[in-house]
């Protein structure tokens, strides 16, 4: 008997751990703390503080001289902080969602507008008895020198090319070519831009 029913309470116990231990993938207390502190700091000023804020808590991949002007809403399971690179001089501004259930890939003199949405899981299409199925992670670039307008939504899979434009409220479901202007829902061509700049002879 006391063997049953220690059984008994072996199942829910079980049952216990493995929903705590799903649930707490996605906790990431360093992340807590630092939004805590660039809760502080008032918002459009000292971008380049957040940054410095975010890279002590781990998240290596932020250059020094990138400027935040609001907390970033970073979401994902597990270790999120070495999934997550933004190149110098790159300028980001809030509310803005970056979701790191995969790599994400931002380069150099970025320029993102406010209410960005960046997603990198999508579910698969189920059965008739539930569409939303399984997830799966596809990773996000965005090239050097890409500006992207305020309101734009990324998917995931998508790269982003060298110096292209996204303009407001579009929705990014495929590849950007570089120097492309792209707008609309979902995202297409409208014009082609000048290429000339650092690294390409301008």
């Amino acid at each position: 008997t006391s063997a049953a029913a220690q059984h008994g309470l072996a199942v829910p116990l079980e049952r216990l751990l493995h929903y705590l231990t799903a649930q707490f993938r996605h906790v990431h207390l360093r992340l807590f703390l630092a939004q805590l502190l660039v809760a502080l700091v008032p918002t459009g000023a000292f971008g380049n503080v957040r940054g410095a804020l975010y890279r002590g808590a781990g998240f290596a991949g932020i250059a020094t001289k990138v400027y935040i002007f609001g907390a970033l809403e970073l979401r994902g399971p597990d270790d999120i902080y070495s999934r997550l690179h933004i190149g110098e001089h790159t300028r980001i501004n809030a509310p803005c969602f970056i979701e790191l259930s995969a790599p994400v890939q931002i380069g150099t003199r970025v320029s993102i507008g406010h209410h960005f949405v960046l997603a990198t899981s999508d579910h698969t299409q189920g059965p008739e008895w539930q569409r939303c199925g399984e997830v799966e992670s596809k990773p996000v670039t965005i090239g050097d020198g890409a500006w992207l307008g305020a309101r734009v939504t990324v998917v995931p899979g998508v790269t982003i090319g060298r110096g292209a434009i996204v303009s407001v409220g579009s929705v990014v479901t495929r590849d950007v070519p570089a120097g492309a202007m792209v707008a609309g829902n979902p995202a297409r061509v409208i014009s082609w831009l000048d290429q000339r700049g650092p690294g390409n002879g301008g």
